[in-house]
């Protein structure tokens, strides 16, 4: 592990999004969390209430899983419109004039007795071929060159001036907002954030980033992976054991329309305050 990576205080590393369980529903559904955000510098912010957003000091303690994000993910979808807005345009310059395309004015004052003579159109058609021949090898040449730069805006990272920058204005946003377990929560403001640098092109909400979160996190230690875990495998062996199907039919019961819930809100009623 480098230094850049080693957790801070708070237990956030640079760059990540950092979860923790929440105690008493995160032992009953393992899917739900609290969920911050972390600074360059691994410093972390947390959505934590009515106009609160914490830094550096997670609601719920340490974090016990994290995934670490890529900077350079950042602002790809702005890179890339801008891209392709600039191949489209100096994929198209403006046609040429071909040499076989006579000035009205010109051919108004020239005598009838040159009109009459015999023009010589092999000459003509070959001149004309070339012309063709360096407007097409010019479009090539601008295209690459517009794909060229693209590709190179795509790659680039976005600073950590700008990312703790961005990150401090979705801080003072949600320091504005009232909090909801159900509708305006944690998940909320990370989702904002990423959506305000457009990682990964944005699109962000609470179900995609829970998901991302809940699959491709890692553990922050052993210690992490127990904390996550260890409670809800003793509470529902316990309740299997004693329980059975009523245990199985109360676990159902308040877990599935919790997570239709989400699902419907987010997908059909949620906005996120990001242009």
């Amino acid at each position: 592990m480098t230094a850049s990576s080693q957790p801070t205080r708070s237990g956030g590393r640079p760059y990540a999004i950092v979860w923790s369980p929440i105690p008493l529903i995160s032992w009953l559904m393992p899917f739900i969390g609290h969920m911050g955000i972390c600074s360059s510098s691994g410093r972390t912010y947390d959505f934590a209430g009515p106009f609160t957003v914490n830094e550096d000091c997670l609601l719920f303690g340490k974090p016990t899983r994290y995934l670490t994000l890529g900077p350079q993910a950042a602002k790809q979808a702005a890179a890339h419109s801008s891209g392709a807005r600039s191949a489209a345009t100096t994929a198209n310059p403006p046609h040429s004039s071909c040499c076989c395309t006579e000035d009205p004015e010109a051919a108004a004052g020239r005598p009838q007795a040159a009109a009459a003579q015999p023009a010589d159109l092999s000459a003509v058609s070959a001149t004309c071929r070339e012309g063709e021949v360096g407007v097409g090898a010019a479009r090539l040449e601008a295209s690459a060159g517009a794909t060229r730069s693209a590709s190179t805006a795509a790659a680039a990272a976005i600073s950590p001036h700008s990312w703790d920058h961005r990150l401090a204005f979705a801080a003072t946003t949600y320091r504005l907002m009232q909090y909801n377990l159900m509708t305006c929560n944690c998940h909320c403001f990370v989702a904002h954030f990423l959506n305000q640098i457009a990682f990964r092109g944005g699109g962000w909400d609470m179900v995609n980033l829970a998901a991302l979160v809940f699959l491709r996190g890692r553990y922050t230690s052993l210690g992490g992976l127990l904390h996550t875990w260890l409670p809800w495998v003793v509470l529902v062996a316990l309740g299997g054991y004693f329980g059975r199907l009523i245990f199985l039919a109360i676990y159902l019961a308040l877990c599935v329309p919790l997570l239709a819930w989400f699902l419907v809100y987010t997908w059909c009623c949620w906005r996120d305050l990001s242009p």
